[in-house]
């Protein structure tokens, strides 16, 4: 493993460790896992946090529980090529895990404990590791549904009894909270780690920033629905939400009338999960783009998407957005998801299912409105991309606040 010393300066950026960082010893650093089970999804930014985690005294690993978890255990993550292999524990079963692990060790959860997870959850607090969960990429969310009655406070009540209580909560935005503090049974003890989002860190270390003057181009923020998950992988759950031939068919024409109505170049940002050959299908003759997202909202003129951490570029680079539902989007039971991310940002919308002439008719006379921005982006920023208004790096926040927590959890066994 490279390790970069606190203070040194790498080619974009510099790791710099404050005086309260936590005094942990380099020789014998203490052991953290980052839980996933999906590489893509991280791929960007583990390598970093590994490397900057050792300058803070941490032994960074990844603990790969796909084969653990409905959904993932086909998964084959490609650690090699991000030359992390060395570092990747993938655990067969739930004795392995526990044999993976040491007591003391802090475990970081890279999603929210639900289904399967919360038994890896459990297993891990068994072992006496500190576990806690980072929400670096979430978008705003509505906390459930369903109208208060018996057999919704009945639900909720048993599964409360499940439900974990994380050590520490590493939150990107002040509405982090309020929003995803239902998958936890209590936070009362938990040590808030206020930081910023995933998207955020890359911008902040992007050479030029806010929106590029004079952009033409209509960048597409594909979700993978059809090849990211087989179907049946979200328990009680129509998955994926749309077909292929209703969706491709109609957001396809969607695309050709942006052409038509604004000008300029369509592309596709694929989803990192999604299959590429199915997904170039699915949108052709438009072409997809699996590289740099980020720079590829930066320099368009429209974003389109329903649903998608992806759009944190868009609103940290005041990018206008065009928010598209369609009838099997409004059928699922993700849609008031999606409604509340399109009304948390005010942003336009059409149903890509609707007709043709309507659909130019709106884009035509709604023109100002939807490539313009609003506020309303001003707040989404500081609600659910970025916990504080800073450009210190991410894992210097993160590393140094559980630098802190290892430092006391040593005085304390200490003095036991």
């Amino acid at each position: 493993m490279t390790t970069v010393a606190p203070n040194e300066t790498t080619a974009d950026r510099t790791i710099a460790r404050s005086p309260d960082a936590g005094g942990l010893d380099p020789l014998d650093p203490a052991r953290l896992w980052f839980v996933t089970g999906i590489e893509s999804n991280f791929r960007t930014f583990l390598p970093d946090a590994i490397e900057i985690g050792a300058a803070y005294g941490f032994d960074c690993r990844i603990l790969d529980v796909s084969d653990l978890v409905a959904g993932w255990r086909e998964k084959r993550n490609d650690w090699v090529s991000l030359n992390l292999a060395r570092v990747v524990d993938r655990v067969q079963d739930f004795r392995a895990l526990g044999e993976s692990v040491s007591r003391g060790d802090t475990a970081v959860f890279l999603h929210l404990p639900q289904g399967d997870l919360r038994s890896v959850w459990r297993k891990l607090n068994r072992a006496g590791c500190r576990v806690g969960v980072a929400t670096l990429g979430v978008v705003s969310a509505l906390s459930g549904t369903e109208r208060d009655g018996f057999a919704k406070v009945l639900r909720r009540a048993l599964t409360r009894l499940v439900k974990p209580a994380p050590c520490f909560w590493i939150i990107s935005g002040r509405k982090c909270v309020p929003t995803y503090r239902h998958f936890f049974r209590s936070i009362r003890h938990t040590k808030l780690i206020q930081a910023h989002s995933l998207d955020c860190e890359r911008a902040i270390r992007s050479p030029a920033g806010g929106a590029c003057a004079g952009a033409k181009r209509i960048v597409l923020l594909d979700q993978g629905w059809l090849s990211k998950l087989p179907p049946g992988a979200v328990p009680g759950v129509r998955y994926p939400p749309v077909t292929a031939d209703a969706y491709g068919h109609s957001i396809r024409r969607l695309l050709g009338i942006l052409q038509d109505t604004y000008g300029g170049e369509v592309v596709v940002a694929g989803h990192p999960k999604s299959d590429p050959d199915h997904t170039r299908a699915l949108y052709s003759p438009y072409p997809v783009s699996y590289e740099h997202t980020g720079e590829l909202v930066r320099q368009a003129r429209l974003v389109v998407l329903n649903s998608t951490t992806a759009v944190h570029y868009a609103v940290l680079h005041r990018v206008p957005i065009l928010f598209f539902t369609s009838h099997e989007l409004s059928d699922s039971i993700m849609d008031p998801t999606f409604r509340a991310l399109r009304e948390e940002i005010g942003r336009p919308w059409v149903d890509i299912d609707d007709a043709e002439a309507s659909l130019r008719r709106f884009l035509c006379e709604c023109r100002s409105q939807i490539l313009s921005t609003n506020e309303r982006y001003e707040m989404y920023e500081r609600d659910f991309i970025r916990a504080a208004p800073s450009d210190s790096s991410l894992w210097n926040v993160v590393f140094g606040a559980l630098g802190q927590m290892a430092e006391r959890y040593g005085d304390n066994a200490r003095a036991a």
